[in-house]
């Protein structure tokens, strides 16, 4: 008898990407530790007007929080945003951890 359901789940990267798209998942794993969108866009050679929109697009989603400090705005993971890389099976950093 054939198995017609797999419960393998795809590796964690790979899912957010079906998910979320590779820009957005790579900017969602991209928050340990918070950061600045130059900080992001420099990290991933992204642009940082792209990095700027994936943010707006996490952050009205929930996924992501952000704080100003000065000139800048740090970015880090919700509790919501956490809990969906636990669902996925990666690591995180504990959201207790300050803001830069």
């Amino acid at each position: 008898m054939a198995n017609l359901w797999i419960n393998d789940p795809p590796p964690v990267a790979h899912a957010l990407e079906l998910l979320l798209g590779q820009g957005r998942a790579a900017v969602l794993l991209s928050l340990e530790p918070p950061s600045s969108t130059l900080e992001i866009a420099q990290r991933l050679g992204f642009a940082a007007s792209g990095v700027s929109e994936h943010l707006s697009v996490l952050r009205s989603t929930g996924l992501v929080e952000s704080q100003r400090r000065g000139r800048f705005v740090y970015y880090r993971l919700s509790q919501t945003g956490i809990a969906l890389l636990e669902l996925l099976g990666t690591h995180h950093q504990p959201l207790e951890a300050t803001m830069i």
